[in-house]
C-alpha cells in the first residue's frame, strides 16, 4: 500500500506500515503485530474535525490513524479481517471478509468504531462476492465479480440497494498477477478529452496499490510496486524510471483519391504542440511499404524554439524546460522530402527521451505523375 496523508508518504509492505516525509531519507514503522497480512486498502476521511487514515489488509483487524500517525485498531469483530474500506455518508463502510464476503457492513455516523443498530449501524448483503467498493456523488457503488450495485440514501433508515448492472466483465486499471512479471504487467489508461475517452494501453507498471492527490495544480500520482518495496512516482520525467520510452507514429497509406496516378512528393508539412525541445526521425513510406518502393532515409523532427510560458519556463540555457520568448507554442515544421508513390505514409520515430508533445496534424505537397 502507498498513501499519501497530510504531508507524509504512508506505506505498507507484509505485517507492518511505515510514513516518511515527502524528500526524506528514512521510513518511521507505525504499526505491528499484524499477522498474515494481505492486500491493502485504505480511506482518508474527518468524521469529526480531525484528519484519520483507515486501513484494512484482509486478516486483521481494521486500524485507523490520527494527524499523529497514533493507530487504533478498530473493535468490532464483525468487521476484522476487511478487505475494503470507504467512508460513505458520514459512516464507514467495510467489506470483503473472507467469512461473510457478500455483506457491506456500515458504522454508526461519524463514529468508525461504534456498530449499535439502535444508533444507525448495520449491515446489507448482496447477491454476490464483493470485490470493491467506490464513491461517487452520492452514491456508493458495490463492485462484485458479476454485478454492480449502488447504494442509495443518507442513514440507516434510507439506504437502499439498487442494481447498476447484474452481468458484467472485469474492471481494471493494472492487470497484476503473481506469474506474471513486471515487464509483461498491463494495465489501461482512460482519458476524458472534451466530451470523449481516450485510452491507451500501460506496460511494465505492477502496482499493489495505488493513490492520486492534486497539490498546486499538479496531479502527483503514486503506486507501491508489487515485489521490490519501492513507491514510485508516474508521469515524472521523460523516460520509464531511466528507460526510455520508444515512441511510434505511423498514418494510413493515403492514395489522395486515385490510386492510379503516381504522386511525386515535394515537402512535408508537420504541426505539433511540444512541451519541450523535441528530437525525432521523421520517414516517408510509399506503396504499403513495397520492398520494391523508395525508402528515403529519415529527416530529423527537431525543434529547439520552443514557446516560454510565464510561471513555467524558466530563463537560462540550464533550464530543464527551455523556451523562446515570442516562440511557436505549435510550431510549422517544413521538410524537403523525396520518392514518388501511388499510396503515401507519414511515419514518426521518437528515440523516447524527450518531453512529451502531439502531432496535431500535416500537410502533403506533391506533383501529379503518370497513371498506372
Amino acid at each position: 500500500m502507498v498513501a499519501t496523508f497530510g504531508d507524509l508518504v504512508v506505506a505498507a509492505r507484509g505485517e507492518k506500515i511505515f510514513s516518511a516525509t515527502a524528500g526524506g531519507s528514512s521510513w518511521t514503522e507505525r504499526d505491528t503485530g499484524r499477522t498474515s497480512a494481505g492486500t491493502y486498502a485504505f480511506e482518508r476521511y474527518n468524521f469529526d474535525g480531525n484528519d484519520k487514515l483507515i486501513v484494512v489488509d484482509g486478516a486483521n483487524a481494521p486500524t485507523f490513524f490520527n494527524s499523529a500517525m497514533s493507530a487504533t485498531d478498530v473493535s468490532n469483530s464483525d468487521v476484522a479481517g476487511s478487505k475494503f474500506v470507504t467512508a460513505f455518508k458520514s459512516h464507514m463502510f467495510y467489506a470483503g471478509k473472507s467469512s461473510t464476503p457478500q455483506t457491506l457492513v456500515f458504522s454508526q455516523p461519524f463514529d468508525e468504531d461504534a456498530f449499535s443498530s439502535g444508533s444507525g449501524a448495520g449491515s446489507i448483503k448482496v447477491d454476490d462476492v464483493i470485490t470493491g467498493l467506490k464513491v461517487f456523488r452520492d452514491n456508493l457503488f458495490i463492485f462484485c465479480e458479476n454485478r454492480i450495485f449502488k447504494l442509495s440514501g443518507s442513514s440507516s433508515s434510507d439506504f437502499a440497494i439498487s442494481a447498476v448492472t447484474r452481468d458484467i466483465g472485469c474492471y481494471r486499471i493494472f492487470f497484476t498477477k503473481d506469474g506474471t512479471g513486471q515487464n509483461s504487467t498491463k494495465g489501461i489508461a482512460c482519458v476524458l478529452k472534451g466530451q470523449t475517452f481516450e485510452f491507451s494501453e500501460l506496460r511494465g507498471i505492477k502496482p499493489a496499490s495505488t493513490d492520486s492527490f492534486v497539490k498546486a495544480g499538479n496531479v502527483i500520482v503514486l503506486h507501491g510496486d508489487f515485489s521490490n518495496g519501492y513507491v514510485y512516482r508516474q508521469e515524472q520525467g521523460n523516460t520509464f524510471d531511466g528507460t526510455a520510452i520508444l515512441a511510434k507514429y505511423r498514418s494510413p497509406d493515403m492514395t489522395f483519391g486515385d490510386a492510379g496516378i503516381r504522386k511525386h512528393m515535394q515537402r512535408v508539412v508537420v504541426n505539433f504542440k511540444p512541451e519541450s525541445s523535441i528530437d525525432a526521425d521523421l520517414f516517408l513510406r510509399y506503396d504499403y511499404e513495397s520492398k520494391d518502393s523508395a525508402r528515403p532515409a529519415a529527416y530529423e523532427l527537431d525543434s529547439q524554439d520552443i514557446a516560454a510560458i510565464y510561471g513555467t519556463t524558466t530563463y537560462g540555457a540550464s533550464s530543464s524546460v527551455v523556451g523562446t520568448y515570442g516562440g511557436a507554442s505549435q510550431p510549422l515544421f517544413r521538410q524537403s522530402v523525396e520518392g514518388s508513390g501511388f499510396a503515401v505514409a507519414l511515419r514518426v520515430n521518437d528515440g523516447g527521451e524527450t518531453a512529451p508533445y502531439s502531432l496535431k496534424g500535416f500537410q502533403l505537397e506533391y506533383q501529379v505523375g503518370a497513371r498506372r
